[in-house]
């Protein structure tokens, strides 16, 4: 009998602490950086969940008196996440700058005044301003005393404040599968208050949870081999055209991407200049090897006239390729020009064109 009411009052534990759960960040690490969907930071490092917590489910004494505080036990410094995703299966990440650095409570509608609580020791920091009392520490017990008017619960609204470097959180994901990833921190916040001019204490535990929705989508490097090509001229005696042998750059794109990416043109012609007469021009064009869904189709981007018939392409669409580089060809060259309309010399352009993710 002794051994089941021992596991029964386990599980009653255990069941009230998920209960409890409920601040939890959403975070979203993507094409856009990062960003806390319902956070508000209020320092460099430091926020807070935007939605204040309730403080009439923790079961709070009304009191006279009673000492804003942060914690019985320091909370955990550093936090590691744990994730999943379907293509690559499990994967973790730490980071260390993480940590619980205080409370917030609200103390709305209730009238009270703020006298020396005698008390205090530990706070990094302490503020009142308004209805917010802002306290810091791993064991503040604040240097007020607030004294309410009529006997009320301490505080209405209540929030922990954390504290977490947004580069190094970035930095851990770099290289880490897609997926979500979440960690959870327990805390236990102390409440002093006075029964009559005896000090004594409430405690109450929670659990900050963080979720990463991991969606790395982002170029890391492009490398063009060659960065420049020579188009060979072809003459053609008899009808007097010219043509130039087919040249290719190989564009290697590395970085994180869910669906591909684009490439998209950025000129409005595609034309040889003559370095000593900019009117004589000879048309080229580009085709895009290696492109469209599959990674297989040779697209037509510019014309031989020089006319753009795609301003821009996808390029594996529809494909998770993390940590997996993009390889493509873009192909120069020109056909069939009237070799009358040309003078001897050196033609040039420079191409112009934007890669991005495919969102």
């Amino acid at each position: 009998m002794k051994l089941f009411y021992l596991i029964f009052f386990n599980i009653v534990i255990f069941s009230s602490s998920v209960a409890q759960a409920k601040i939890e960040y959403r975070v979203k690490v993507g094409a856009n950086g990062i960003q806390w969907e319902n956070a508000v930071d209020i320092s460099a490092d430091e926020k807070v969940i935007s939605n204040w917590h309730e403080a009439s489910s923790l079961g709070l004494p009304t009191v006279k008196s009673w000492v804003p505080s942060t914690f019985v036990v320091p909370p955990a410094k550093g936090i590691k996440f744990f994730g999943y995703s379907t293509l690559n299966g499990s994967d973790s990440i730490e980071v260390s700058s993480f940590s619980v650095t205080g409370m917030q409570y609200n103390t709305i509608g209730i009238a009270s005044s703020k006298v020396s609580s005698g008390i205090g020791s530990g706070c990094n920091s302490q503020l009142i301003s308004g209805s917010v009392i802002d306290v810091r520490g791993d064991n503040c017990v604040s240097n007020i005393r607030i004294d309410n008017d009529i006997l009320s619960v301490p505080f209405v609204l209540y929030r922990p404040i954390i504290s977490i470097d947004n580069a190094e959180l970035l930095s851990a994901l770099d290289g880490s599968n897609q997926g979500v990833y979440s960690a959870s921190v327990p805390i236990s916040i102390k409440v002093p208050y006075y029964i009559g001019s005896t000090l004594t204490y409430r405690q109450f535990s929670d659990v900050i949870i963080i979720v990463i929705d991991y969606d790395p989508v982002w170029i890391t490097n492009v490398d063009l081999i060659p960065e420049n090509v020579v188009l060979q001229p072809i003459y053609y005696p008899t009808s007097r055209l010219v043509s130039s042998n087919e040249a290719a750059v190989q564009v290697k794109v590395d970085g994180y991407f869910s669906n591909g990416i684009r490439l998209s043109l950025l000129d409005n012609n595609y034309f040889l200049e003559n370095t000593n007469n900019v009117n004589i021009k000879i048309p080229y064009y580009i085709h895009c090897k290696g492109c469209g869904a599959n990674r297989n189709e040779n697209k037509v981007l510019v014309n031989d006239s020089g006319t753009i018939l795609n301003q821009w392409v996808t390029i594996g669409s529809g494909v998770s390729l993390i940590n997996d580089p993009i390889i493509f060809n873009l192909a120069f060259g020109y056909i069939d020009v009237d070799g009358t309309t040309l003078t001897s010399g050196e033609y040039m352009d420079t191409v112009n064109f934007a890669i991005e993710p495919e969102i």
